[in-house]
């Protein structure tokens, strides 16, 4: 069960001066709707002691504590703490369609929930394997229906995919103003429903079991929070196709935190965790099928700036695939605390740095420092 659910909603919600000590599931999701609700002075962290129990809370919440997901606008979070749970402290994203046909201006997809497109709305079509976008147009017209004879072509698309979905009959026949251009394999994603515009700021997190901050939209504020104790990266910029989340992002400005142990787990330098190179992270998140980097710009005008960086267990700064980066003025103490380990071996790179950029074009660079000497490796970047 969830802490709250909010679906569909019209927006202006606002949570303020909210206390949580303890629930048994997830905290607050919010999805397909306005979106733009205002987190303000929530605290999410164990309570007291209960009579009779014999040690502290060791968590708060056994999920994701904000979750917002094919929201119009992202949430504003201002003075929070979410501290001692078991996923992330903020996941922010739209969703991934996958293509099983397409023929002109119509395309058959199959969603992983069933969140359908609505009329008007503007939807972007990517390559399945290099994710480079191949066509966008507005929804005309869409049907919402079953066909059982697709479901060994819907599980084949999520083959090596998680395997969490919904129903593996359901199919969307989406008809646009234009063709897509798209095949079977290829997604699509919803440039309307991303939750861009979300404000994370002067709040503190961390203590949990996965990443800190995650989004997927456009025009987001990430600055002056704390975030301490994460496992798994502590801000991560990222499309996720193994997880169907979405999107790529563009006008990110990371800036002014503080983190702490982040992306802090020994597991970090194990094979499984290849992808999360970096503390603060920008990057696609690929299936398993895939190897190396990919010649992809999709991620736009990303800043981190003024940020610092103490005792990770890979990068400090990690950033792939984007076009127009300037990191300036950060700091990095004490990357990769448990030693290399098996990081960067999909990459075919020996990490000896605070920062890794990768596949980028675009790039700023100005007076990042780390404890140790600083070498930025760069694959196919124009400086």
């Amino acid at each position: 069960p969830k802490l709250l659910w909010a679906e569909r909603g019209r927006g202006g919600m606002e949570l303020v001066n909210i206390n949580v000590y303890s629930t048994p599931g997830a905290g607050f999701w919010e999805l397909d709707g306005e979106g733009g609700t205002i987190y303000k002075n929530v605290c999410v962290a164990p309570g007291p002691k209960p009579d009779g129990a014999t040690r502290e809370r060791v968590l708060a919440m056994s999920g994701d504590c904000i979750h917002s997901s094919m929201l119009k606008k992202g949430p504003t979070v201002e003075g929070c703490t979410f501290t001692n749970l078991a996923d992330d402290a903020l996941n922010i994203n739209g969703l991934v369609y996958y293509v099983v046909s397409s023929v002109g201006k119509k395309t058959v997809v199959a969603p992983r929930w069933n969140y359908p497109f609505y009329i008007g709305e503007q939807l972007n079509g990517y390559d399945g394997t290099d994710l480079f976008k191949k066509g966008d147009g507005k929804v005309m017209q869409i049907m919402v229906r079953n066909d059982a004879s697709l479901t060994e072509t819907i599980k084949a698309l999520y083959s090596d995919k998680d395997q969490q979905w919904g129903d593996n009959t359901l199919v969307y026949d989406v008809i646009t103003d234009k063709p897509l251009n798209l095949k079977y394999g290829d997604i699509i994603t919803s440039n309307d429903r991303r939750c861009s515009g979300a404000v994370i700021k002067n709040s503190t997190f961390g203590l949990n079991r996965s990443r800190g901050i995650v989004v997927k939209g456009d025009d987001i504020l990430i600055e002056n929070n704390t975030i301490m104790g994460t496992m798994f990266p502590s801000i991560a910029v990222q499309l996720d196709t193994g997880f169907g989340e979405s999107g790529f992002s563009s006008n990110v400005v990371i800036r002014s935190n503080h983190i702490i142990n982040g992306a802090g787990g020994k597991d970090m330098t194990r094979p499984i965790n290849r992808e999360n190179l970096g503390a603060i992270m920008v990057n696609i998140l690929l299936d398993r099928s895939h190897n190396g980097l990919i010649n992809n710009f999709e991620h736009k005008n990303i800043v981190i700036e003024d940020n610092i960086v103490e005792s990770t267990a890979v990068y400090g700064i990690s950033c792939v695939n984007v076009d127009g980066l300037t990191v300036r003025n950060n700091r990095i103490f004490n990357p990769f605390m448990f030693g290399v380990g098996a990081t960067g071996q999909n990459l075919d790179i020996s990490p000896d740095a605070g920062i890794f950029i990768g596949q980028c074009k675009k790039l700023i660079m100005q007076k990042s420092d780390s404890a140790e000497s600083l070498f930025i490796i760069s694959f196919s970047s124009v400086l």
